[in-house]
């Protein structure tokens, strides 16, 4: 526009005004299921725009168009058990993903431990024991988009989970969270018993830069406070704290952590032995792995 170029932002508007908008779209395909639904019924239907009976998904790329019967209902990374907790937190299938790039499943299946020592609404602890305990992650959610569809057989439904559930084991290993603030912990631990987890995982009430390791080595996979979370002038020296206490308390462990703050993440003062880009929701973030151990790394790679 700056340069004068109209024939361009001619084109542009142009471009614009054929694309439909997303709300010419959801009244097309509204009026379209309203229409069909009268002719067969012969009354209009009504919808509850907040917990409709059925939805219908539509995605448009270029010239192609897909309608779609929504088979979830809520999205799938809602597992059903997370009833309390802070307002922003870890989305369950991020922490799914961390784990599994973690290795935890191998991990867990050999007995070895977890620690979370910052655990929050307990997510990343209560994704560990479902996967240590080989559960369906959705297992206890109550509602699916396919539960109202006319030929959902909840008999079926049940005979497949009972089925599913006869693959279930108990966690060999621990798996512990620690976290400094009382309120939380109970938060967490109230997720953890709506997943039907609560005896498989440790919460205690630790500040982290007073906490010793529980076990002699394992894992630890860790959500630390950033970007909305902490002032920024006090997040490298933050950040700092968690390498200083990784160094010296926690030798024997690998260590993952998650962060969007690019810079604040360099005060852990560790080497980095694995990195991975995540995002948490649209943060672009910091997957970084840390293996502990004492003293010099030559020594280490020696014994």
């Amino acid at each position: 526009i700056m340069s004068g170029n109209q024939s361009g932002l001619q084109q542009y508007t142009d471009a614009l005004l054929r694309r439909p908008s997303n709300y010419a779209v959801v009244q097309r395909v509204k009026d379209a299921v309203v229409d069909q639904l009268r002719d067969a019924s012969g009354a209009r239907p009504s919808v509850d725009t907040n917990e409709p009976d059925v939805r219908v998904n539509v995605h448009m790329m270029e010239a192609a168009v897909t309608v779609a019967i929504d088979l979830s209902g809520d999205s799938l990374h809602q597992r059903g058990y997370r009833r309390e907790g802070r307002s922003a937190p870890l989305k369950e299938n991020l922490a799914a993903a961390m784990l599994l790039r973690s290795d935890w499943p191998a991990l867990a299946a050999e007995g070895g431990a977890l620690i979370d020592p910052m655990c929050g609404s307990g997510t990343i602890l209560i994704e560990a024991a479902l996967i240590a305990s080989n559960m369906p992650s959705a297992f206890y959610r109550e509602e699916f988009g396919f539960f109202k569809w006319m030929d959902f057989e909840p008999l079926l439904w049940r005979q497949l989970k009972k089925e599913a559930f006869q693959f279930q084991r108990d966690p060999e290993g621990e798996i512990v969270g620690f976290d400094m603030n009382q309120n939380t912990i109970t938060k967490a631990k109230a997720n953890a018993k709506f997943a039907k987890l609560h005896h498989d995982i440790e919460f205690r009430q630790q500040e982290f830069s007073q906490s010793k390791k529980p076990f002699e080595e394992g894992l630890i996979v860790m959500n630390p406070p950033y970007g909305e979370r902490m002032k920024k002038q006090n997040m490298d020296d933050f950040y700092k704290m968690v390498g200083d206490t990784l160094k010296t308390e926690y030798d024997g462990f690998n260590a993952y952590i998650i962060s969007s703050d690019l810079n604040a993440i360099k005060n852990i003062g560790l080497r980095t032995s694995e990195k991975n880009i995540l995002y948490n929701g649209a943060l672009e973030c910091r997957y970084n792995k840390y293996e502990l151990y004492e003293g010099s790394r030559k020594t280490a790679n020696e014994e």
